[in-house]
């Protein structure tokens, strides 16, 4: 048993050696004043330390960071621009608007919107509205819808490539670069055919600054049918959308920029190499994907891309089509049979089918001008479409993570009217008459043709050809010019990092104990040591115990 005794006298010699400022001094103190003064100190600097260290721990607990950036020493890479016309009907190729041309897609459009029949739709999908599917038909009424009817596996040549007509480079000592940046087309779901600008692996860290020049051949020949009817997903302005992004990666034309004809749009760029941590930092995590390697699109891993592969599996899953309004993979074509859900001149392979005869684009007019109600193939997967996309989506924002590395490319622009009206000419010359891919084009510019004879020839005053120029408006109509220059040769690097490590946990409670009460780890050694003292005390004091019992038990006989 304990001996009280001797555990206070060890408690009070245990008080006067600790090294807790303040205790000792309570112990030894003669006068009474004086200890509460010192007893009250203690217990105030007691709570003050328990309060500090739970304030600690439950910032720990909530996992704090801070985000550092920074000036990287190393070279930045010319990134890639990724460019598509706003009307790309514009630029689409003779061959196959003479097979199914724009006017008569939309004339499809509204005789399919007239004669559906909407009763035996909403037997099949009675959670979607007569409104909603009059909606479905009204989307198809852009370039994805038109360009849907033709063969998918076709849809990289719809397009003309003369969206570019001129480009130039410069290096990092402002002196024009020998090569030339290659053009690539890339399809995107609501802009058709776009161009991929992209310098190969060699000259992304010696060219600063990209200059292009876009012809949009802004000659348009049908009016839209109906009112206005607005979507988010596409713009309907004129111009160009453009997105600058890492190379090796799709670059999101739902994010991209819009360039209006007749400026000189001017972005100064700064490549950032952007790091994130992992969960439970990150709320919503990153991904550690392999960044390094293309996947099979044969892009680099970004979170848009990923989401829109993911959602059109689900419609191919779902609806044996894939999705004009996403991205798609070669895989996934094949899983759909390249058939688009949107696409009005698909109406059936079945050869006993009484529509079969209809199918292709240049026969579908037959169809939607001469049929009565009806309930074509096209509108089944549309609504199958949508469906799916509004109930099946969430779990693909779960699955696409944000990368933990990854590199983009902050940017300021500048607009102002291009060209100078003294240069309409100069460019009608380079880029309309003199070049042998667009004779076809000076048709289309006849005043200029007459006012450039007129400066050749010498029968019209300066004067009066640039006030003839200023009530034209073809050129301002039909280009523009973008640069792309770098602003730093250093690019940026962003970087989060833990607010409090495990060291500086450590280091904070240790700063803490010695602030408010002077405890240290030799602290922590003395209280081993009393503690080891009582547990002999009371040990000792059951031995003393046990032998006086013993001796009690066997008494001496006389």
């Amino acid at each position: 048993m304990l001996d009280w005794k001797k555990f206070v006298e060890e408690l009070k010699l245990f008080c006067e050696k600790v090294t807790i400022r303040g205790v000792s001094n309570i112990v030894k103190s003669k006068q009474t004043v004086i200890a509460a003064l010192y007893s009250l100190a203690v217990l105030t600097c007691s709570g003050l330390l328990i309060w500090q260290i739970s304030s600690l721990i439950e910032s720990y607990l909530s996992h704090p960071f801070t985000t550092t950036m920074t000036e990287q020493n190393v070279d930045p890479v010319f990134p890639t621009v990724t460019v598509c016309h706003l009307n790309p009907i514009l630029m689409a190729e003779e061959r196959f608007t003479s097979v199914l041309s724009w006017s008569r897609h939309l004339q499809n459009i509204q005789d399919a919107r007239l004669k559906l029949n909407y009763d035996d739709l909403a037997i099949l999908y009675p959670t979607i509205s007569r409104a909603e599917f009059e909606t479905i038909v009204k989307d198809l009424r852009t370039a994805g819808g038109y360009f849907a009817n033709f063969p998918v596996m076709d849809l990289k040549s719809i397009v003309n490539t003369e969206l570019i007509i001129d480009q130039n480079l410069v290096d990092w000592d402002w002196i024009n670069y020998e090569r030339n940046a290659s053009s690539e087309p890339l399809w995107d779901s609501n802009y058709a055919n776009c161009l991929k600008v992209t310098l190969n692996n060699e000259d992304r860290k010696r060219v600063r600054s990209m200059s292009l020049i876009f012809y949009l051949h802004n000659f348009p020949k049908v009016v839209l049918p109906g009112s206005y009817y607005l979507t988010a997903l596409t713009s309907k302005a004129t111009g160009v959308r453009i997105k600058i992004h890492s190379p090796n990666t799709r670059g999101d034309m739902k994010s991209g920029m819009n360039l209006r004809p007749g400026t000189e749009s001017t972005f100064y760029i700064r490549m950032v190499n952007r790091s994130r941590l992992h969960y439970p930092y990150n709320k919503e995590d990153c991904t550690d994907v392999d960044n390094e390697t293309p996947g099979e699109s044969g892009y680099l891993y970004s979170r848009e891309a990923c989401m829109d592969y993911c959602i059109q599996q689900k419609v191919v899953d779902a609806c044996k089509c894939v999705s004009i309004d996403h991205l798609h993979s070669d895989t996934q074509l094949k899983q759909a049979n390249y058939i688009s859900c949107g696409n009005m001149s698909h109406i059936s392979s079945n050869e006993n089918d009484r529509l079969s005869i209809y199918n292709g684009p240049k026969n579908s007019p037959i169809l939607y001008a001469n049929t009565t109600y009806f309930l074509p193939e096209f509108m089944k997967l549309l609504a199958c479409q949508r469906k799916t996309l509004q109930t099946n989506t969430t779990s693909c924002l779960n699955k696409c993570l944000v990368p933990c590395n990854e590199v983009y490319y902050d940017y300021q622009g500048l607009f102002v009217d291009w060209p100078d009206i003294t240069r309409h000419l100069p460019i009608f010359r380079r880029y309309i008459t003199n070049s042998t891919t667009r004779l076809r084009h000076k048709l289309l510019f006849p005043e200029h043709t007459l006012l450039d004879s007129h400066k050749t020839s010498g029968t019209m005053p300066d004067e009066e050809i640039l006030k003839n120029l200023s009530d034209l408006k073809q050129i301002e109509k039909n280009f523009l010019q973008l640069n792309i220059v770098f602003e730093s040769d250093k690019p940026y690097s962003i970087q989060d990092k833990e607010m409090i490590t495990s060291q500086t946990m450590l280091s904070s409670i240790g700063g803490s104990l010695s602030l408010w009460l002077g405890i240290t780890v030799m602290t922590m050694v003395e209280l081993l040591e009393f503690v080891f003292h009582i547990i002999v005390l009371t040990f000792s004091g059951r031995k003393v115990k046990m032998k006086k019992i013993t001796v009690d038990a066997f008494p001496k006989k006389f």
